[in-house]
């Protein structure tokens, strides 16, 4: 979770920004 937001913290956890 703290991974993905690092990567992409504009998704927020959500998965649509990881696309994106």
């Amino acid at each position: 979770m703290v991974s993905e937001l690092r990567l992409y913290p504009r998704t927020k956890s959500n998965s649509a920004g990881r696309e994106g």
